[in-house]
């Protein structure tokens, strides 16, 4: 593995043991939130894309709010755990999601949501390992579903989407949910069985490896969620929300006016630069990076026409414009 000399500096080391072994990656700014009363799942239900009725204690769905013209607000995680719901957000996104839960909390709703952060540090365990690690630290963590959770050290170990392992083949991921104080205990049990502790830039790429979407980039109210790949998130069955009337017409039309796509280039890629495709499509970079054995990585939106697998599209503007493959 090589890096060239115009991309940031990258810790070897740790990005090798993501792809070979696992990863620790503290996340200080991922929001984290209480919902509690005996409506906190029901408030979100109303508010945001899936159904999160019949959601079992410890298990977990996705969900997006969206604003009154179904453009992306948050994309939430929301764990039912019982007397209470923990939901997990963007990076700062913690005051913004508080403030717009709680406008819509009506005066006979029984819900309140509040910061979490002062009880639960939040780490992430990725890599081809992580779910042999998982296990070291509660039975049953190899085979938890995606978002749900289970009871670790006064909090919980989260199943998340995995962001390392080979190209297209990403690992297993893990959220750490934890009170400050069982952190570190937990840390050392990860970092004796062979998890090597990395810092955000190493996440950064990756989440481009994966083409995983992160808050203030891929997800935005620039973007409704078909259009940035969140449809996972997002049920077509369910009653009203916020949105969902410009998000259901998309979907019966079947067309978008931009759609997320991931790209390769051999040069180097910045965030704003503008993408054209061979038909006059425009598009936009809104991530970018550099990986050791993928080459230079970014993710943008541009129109469906020029975002198939293998489209050539033209990176910047002349004569500073290079090429770039949608992968």
């Amino acid at each position: 593995m090589s890096t060239p000399d115009s991309a940031p500096t990258l810790d070897l080391h740790a990005y090798q043991a993501a792809h070979e072994h696992a990863v620790l990656i503290a996340h200080p700014e991922r929001a984290r939130l209480w919902s509690r009363g005996a409506d906190a799942i029901d408030l979100i239900h109303r508010m945001s894309t899936n159904d999160l009725r019949n959601l079992a204690e410890l298990a977990g769905r996705p969900t997006v709010l969206t604003s009154p013209i179904g453009r992306i607000v948050a994309l939430l995680h929301v764990i039912n755990l019982g007397k209470q719901a923990l939901l997990l957000g963007g990076d700062g996104q913690a005051t913004a999601i508080r403030r717009w839960l709680s406008g819509y909390i009506f005066f006979n709703d029984d819900v309140k949501i509040t910061d979490a952060a002062p009880d639960i540090a939040y780490w992430g365990l990725y890599g081809k390992q992580a779910a042999r690690l998982g296990e070291s630290l509660v039975a049953g963590a190899s085979s938890l579903p995606i978002y749900h959770a289970l009871p670790l050290a006064d909090g919980w170990l989260v199943r998340v989407p995995g962001l390392a392992g080979a190209p297209a083949q990403p690992g297993d991921g893990y959220g750490l949910a934890l009170p400050p104080a069982s952190l570190p205990a937990i840390l050392a049990q990860l970092q004796s069985g062979g998890a090597v502790t990395a810092e955000q830039d190493l996440y950064e790429i990756l989440r481009l490896e994966a083409g995983y979407p992160k808050h203030g980039a891929e997800l935005s109210e620039q973007y409704i969620p078909l259009e940035a790949d969140l449809g996972y998130a997002v049920s077509f069955n369910k009653g009203c929300y916020i949105g969902q009337e410009i998000i259901a017409r998309m979907e019966s039309r079947g067309k978008l006016a931009k759609t997320l796509v991931r790209l390769k280039a051999h040069q180097p890629m910045q965030v704003g630069d503008t993408l054209l495709g061979s038909a006059g499509e425009r598009g936009v970079v809104t991530s970018a990076g550099f990986s050791p054995l993928q080459g230079w990585l970014a993710m943008g939106y541009i129109r469906p026409s020029a975002a198939q697998s293998g489209s050539a599209l033209t990176v910047g503007i002349a004569p500073q414009a290079h090429p770039a493959t949608v992968v």
